[in-house]
This record gives C-alpha cells, sequence and structure tokens, in this order.
C-alpha cells in the first residue's frame, strides 16, 4: 500500500524545477512521529455478517491505510467514506489484510468527529473474538507513515464454523443518519429501479436513485419525510436490507 501511496505522490505532485521539491526521489521512508491516527471496530452485525472499521484522526489528512483483522475471513470489503470525497482502491488479502488508496492522490480529511472507514463482510468467524490484529501503516497527505494505534476492544462471537450459504448483498447506505441526500454501494451491478425505499410499515416511496460510479448510487432524500426507512436491494440473485436515518 505504502508503496502505490509513494507512485501517486509522484505522479500528481512531481513539478520538480529549479530548487521545488521532486518528490519522485526514491528510496523514501519518512515516518511523521508529529501525525497519528487509530481505528477501531465500530460495529458488528452478526444478522448480515459484517463489522464497520472507524478511523479517528483529528489533526491530519489520510491517503492510504492497512491493517490486519483477526477472528474472521474476510469476504469482501466496502468503503464507508463519501467516493466523491475520497475515490478509493480498496482491497483485501487471503491473510485478512485490508488496504486502500486513492488512484487520484485524494485523501480522508481530518475531521473533529470519527470517520466511518469501511466495512468488511466474513464468510466466516474463525475464533471467540474478533479484533484488528495490526496495524501495518496509516499514510498522510505528504506520503509520510504516521504513528497508528489501535483503539477500542476486541468484538466477543461465538464460534460457528460453518459458512453461510446464502449471504446478503453487500449494501451500504453513507451518511447515516442522512438529510438530503445519501449514498448506496451494493457489491454486484444492479439496476437502480431495484433499489427501493420503504418505511417501517411496508410503504414503497418514490425516491430519486441514480448511479454514480463503482457500484455507488445517489439517492435524493429531499422529499422523504423525517423517520426510519429500509433500503432494499432485490434483483435476481441480488437481496440485500439496510437501515437509514432520514433527519
Amino acid at each position: 500500500m505504502y508503496d502505490a501511496v509513494l507512485a501517486n505522490w509522484c505522479i500528481h505532485n512531481n513539478t520538480a524545477s529549479g530548487n521545488t521539491h521532486n518528490h519522485c526521489q526514491f528510496p523514501r521512508n519518512i515516518f511523521n512521529t508529529n501525525d497519528t491516527a487509530a481505528l477501531f471496530i465500530a460495529s458488528a452485525n452478526f444478522t448480515q455478517g459484517y463489522v464497520d472499521i472507524a478511523m479517528n484522526s483529528f489533526y491530519t489528512d489520510v491517503s492510504g491505510f492497512q491493517f490486519t483483522m483477526h477472528g474472521i475471513t474476510i469476504q469482501n470489503v466496502v468503503s464507508l467514506v463519501d467516493p466523491t470525497d475520497f475515490p478509493v482502491d480498496i482491497r483485501y488479502t487471503t491473510n485478512n489484510q485490508v488496504m486502500a488508496v486513492s488512484p487520484v492522490d485524494s485523501f480522508i480529511h481530518r475531521s473533529a468527529t470519527t470517520t466511518m472507514l469501511c466495512r468488511i463482510y466474513y464468510s466466516m468467524i474463525t475464533d471467540t473474538a474478533i479484533c484488528i490484529n495490526h496495524i501495518t501503516d496509516i499514510v498522510n497527505r505528504d506520503a509520510e507513515r504516521m504513528v497508528a494505534n489501535i483503539e477500542g476492544e476486541c468484538v466477543a462471537s461465538e464460534i460457528t464454523g460453518i459458512a453461510s450459504i446464502m449471504k446478503p448483498a453487500a449494501l451500504a447506505v453513507i451518511p447515516n443518519p442522512a438529510t438530503d441526500k445519501a449514498m448506496v454501494h451494493v457489491d454486484e451491478n444492479v439496476s437502480a429501479k431495484h433499489i427501493n425505499v420503504f418505511d417501517l410499515n411496508g410503504k414503497l416511496f418514490e425516491v430519486n436513485i441514480q448511479f454514480v460510479k463503482d457500484n455507488w448510487y445517489s439517492m435524493d432524500l429531499h422529499n422523504l419525510p423525517q423517520g426510519v426507512y429500509m433500503i432494499r436491494v432485490e434483483e435476481k440473485d441480488v437481496r440485500g436490507v439496510a437501515r437509514l436515518i432520514k433527519l
């Protein structure tokens, strides 16, 4: 992941001339002890089979991250950062590493509040606790490695040893709660007409839903009354439900 960040930093920022700094001078391996960020498990949903990872980075913009999970077998990873702010290439490996970097050299902007980072879907629970086992790197906007901490506790779980035959669609809704707009992600290509909004009584609401990119859809919530809704995706073998709070 760090090499990818350096390559982006070189491609998008190298304007070396005269005394201007050359961003493509390698090797480069700077560790900034003044910049700190932390990852933690924000929530776990054992019904739909996922854990949400959040980040605290109060003073520094982040351009990439890489960490390892323990206690699950990863099936899929979805970014929870608004793709219009941080279009990201996020991946996972068979040894439960999650890594992400933006191919266009954008950043997760520092925030005084917690940033929801990614949703990790799992196919199997392999231990009595689900944890962030290790952080390989969190990299700031200047392509420098940062002090990276693991906050919070592990999530207690029960060993099932049996993978579910059917998994819900990798469905994510951000921000949530939302006011005038929300973004919906599904891990399969679906038609916007198969993404529907219901209230808790089962009433269907007409909401303008438009495809954006990379399986992301934009929902116009201006005409939706305040309340709690269910976002339902159902097309062929792709099915999933997520809750949305409209403020």
